[in-house]
């Protein structure tokens, strides 16, 4: 269960991340930072409960796997140009 939260709430902040860079358009030196910061607060939430190793891989792996899927479906049915 816990691989499914984390990949969720990483699947969540980079769909966060697509709607701030519209806002921000040219400035992706904010929204990066933004991201990993968002991303590592999740994963150390985790750690600090308990999660086992394999549950933050297999988390961590899930989630930057359906990052790069939202981004792409993102860029290409969503973009407001």
């Amino acid at each position: 269960m816990i691989i499914i939260l984390i990949a969720f709430l990483m699947v969540l902040s980079a769909y966060c991340l697509c709607l701030i860079g519209d806002y921000l358009k040219k400035d992706m030196i904010i929204t990066l930072p933004l991201m990993m910061i968002v991303d590592a607060l999740i994963i150390f939430t985790y750690y600090k409960v308990g999660a086992s190793k394999l549950e933050l891989a297999s988390g961590i792996l899930i989630g930057t796997i359906s990052k790069i899927i939202v981004f792409l479906l993102y860029q290409k049915h969503l973009r407001n140009e």
